[in-house]
């Protein structure tokens, strides 16, 4: 998770170092140890996952599509900068085939709850740090030296671990509480792409938990009531409310103001029609709009890598989409709502390798999908628990000198 949570941050940004460089970067070090656990022999590796076959699926659309992509960069017009980008995607890359392997070694749902740890502590960290952070009105806040909009995602991936322990947690007034603190501070980040991205990927979260209906009245009943308190008593609450007026009902309701992302959605759509089928090549985009990239993952796939890396980035979204669906309520409710989180982000904000989660999250929600219905999983434990009960009936009689018990559908 440190290569998903930190991307390009670096300890430079804090002190003022000067450009990162990729040596520098955590993300750098944790695709590093991918890359040695990798090295490992694995002939005598046993899968132990029983959807191996759904996970291999997108694993190997992810795979085909970070490749192409990085092969695209042959025809690119700024060799510099696609080579930064394509040693991006190159340790996308890594970390997607090495989760695909822990996978395959590992217990899925293990390795997902333990995931989800590390995820609440890094997220819970950095939410620590901007609470005790001063900001100016109207600032947008993030931490570290890192963006406001990798900020929001961020709390957005708090607020989605926050549910999931009020859902099942013995202790839910305190994870209600958290979870108004982290939905505070997406709206502090003043990126309105995060606070659409985070509501739809905790509605996610919410359908696919079936929650009981206790739990929910509890999820609202104190989760409310402490944000409303936060909202009108605290000065989180005050500037977060400012920061909503003037992000949202100022500049972009009243103002119409979408800094600039109509004019680059539309010259990424027409350097993609001039390149149609391989594109104009990896960081192409920022060689003929001045624009570093699309801020829209699907259109930077159509211009960069034309109808080829379009059509393999929706094979990947489309059939881990049609996975969800017909598997019905058995994923982790979590995993899929980051998943949904991950992919309206990059639809406002971001490049390809600011993606780096979606990928991962696709997988994960394969691999911790549950291969047994709910219904048929009940049937089984009702069976088992009465196979019990006839045993002890048969220890007893025998016992007492009765007549042995014989199996009747009765007494199953």
């Amino acid at each position: 998770m440190l290569f998903v949570l930190s991307g390009r941050w670096s300890p430079t940004r804090i002190f003022d170092l000067g450009p990162p460089t990729p040596a520098l970067r955590p993300g750098t070090w944790a695709a590093v140890a991918l890359l040695l656990i990798m090295l490992v022999p694995v002939a005598g590796r046993r899968g132990s996952n029983a959807n191996q076959l759904v996970v291999s699926a997108v694993t190997t659309l992810s795979l085909a599509f970070l490749g192409y992509m990085i092969m695209t960069t042959a025809w690119t017009p700024d060799a510099s900068y696609a080579a930064s980008k394509a040693y991006e995607l190159a340790t996308l890359w890594i970390a997607v085939l090495g989760l695909y392997l822990g996978l395959s070694t590992l217990n899925p749902t293990t390795l997902n709850g333990a995931i989800w740890q590390w995820i609440l502590i890094i997220t819970g960290i950095l939410a620590t740090i901007a609470l005790f952070s001063t900001f100016g009105a109207y600032q947008r806040v993030a931490v570290l030296g890192g963006g406001p909009n990798v900020f929001g995602r961020n709390m957005g991936l708090l607020a989605i671990a926050c549910l999931s322990r009020v859902l099942r947690s013995s202790r839910p007034l305190a994870w209600s509480a958290a979870l108004a603190i982290a939905c505070l501070l997406v709206v502090l980040s003043g990126s309105r792409g995060a606070m659409i991205a985070a509501s739809l990927g905790l509605v996610a979260a919410l359908l696919w938990a079936r929650a009981r209906p206790a739990r929910l009245v509890v999820l609202f009943a104190l989760g409310l009531p402490f944000a409303m308190l936060l909202i009108s008593y605290s000065s989180i609450g005050s500037q977060a409310v400012e920061i909503f007026n003037f992000r949202v009902g100022h500049l972009l309701v009243e103002q119409g103001y979408t800094a600039g992302r109509e004019d680059t959605l539309r010259r990424a759509f027409e350097l993609g029609i001039r390149h149609p089928v391989f594109g104009v090549g990896l960081a192409g985009f920022a060689d003929a709009g001045g624009v570093k990239y699309p801020h829209n993952v699907f259109l930077e796939a159509f211009c960069e890598g034309g109808s080829v890396g379009l059509l393999l980035l929706s094979a990947l979204v489309i059939s881990a989409a049609w996975i969800v669906l017909r598997g019905g309520r058995r994923w982790d409710p979590a995993t899929v709502g980051a998943a949904v989180l991950l992919l309206i982000a990059s639809q406002f904000s971001g490049d390809l390798y600011d993606t780096r989660g979606l990928f991962i999250f696709l997988i994960l929600a394969a691999a911790t999908r549950d291969p047994i219905p709910r219904r048929r999983a009940s049937t089984a434990r009702r069976l088992h628990s009465g196979g019990k009960a006839r045993e002890r009936l048969q220890t007893h009689a025998r016992a007492s000198g009765a007549p042995r018990l014989t199996a009747t559908p009765a007494h199953v």
